[in-house]
């Protein structure tokens, strides 16, 4: 474990990777990122799932992105539910894969 995800191992984390931790505070979801990520790239993965939300596609909408223990963050409404990554791995055929990559 590195000192970052140290730092938010307290906190009601859904899930981590090597430079990001996911935390839910109450009807927030909060993607924490470490610092080897630039800055600018937070910024465009913000942009574009604002972009993504304009468009029509059902993403959760973005709050803000701020410092959250130290480290950015981008703020945005928690969705009950599973996530993609846990629905392919679920997934028992390429067929049901490629099913729900064409869905999301």
């Amino acid at each position: 474990m590195t000192q970052f995800h140290d730092k938010l191992k307290d906190k009601n984390v859904l899930d981590t990777r090597d430079n990001k931790v996911f935390i839910r505070e109450g009807d927030a979801f909060i993607k924490v990122f470490d610092e080897s990520f630039p800055l600018s790239n937070i910024l465009n993965e913000a942009l574009n799932q604002t972009r993504a939300m304009e468009a029509g596609l059902p993403v959760p909408k973005i709050h803000q992105v701020a410092k959250y223990e130290g480290y950015w963050a981008i703020y945005q409404d928690f969705i009950e539910g599973k996530t993609l990554s846990s629905l392919m791995k679920e997934a028992k055929s390429d067929e049901e894969k490629a099913e729900l990559l064409e869905r999301f």
